[in-house]
């Protein structure tokens, strides 16, 4: 579960590698968090 955001395809493999835990739910590794409603 995660959220890449558009563009992401685009960024420097150094910036997409820093910044994917962000996009990625903590079973994968990452912090994202789905917003509750």
């Amino acid at each position: 579960l995660g959220a890449v955001p558009a563009g992401a395809g685009g960024l420097p493999a150094a910036d997409f590698a820093a910044r994917a835990a962000g996009w990625l739910a903590p079973e994968l590794g990452g912090s994202w968090r789905v917003p509750s409603l």
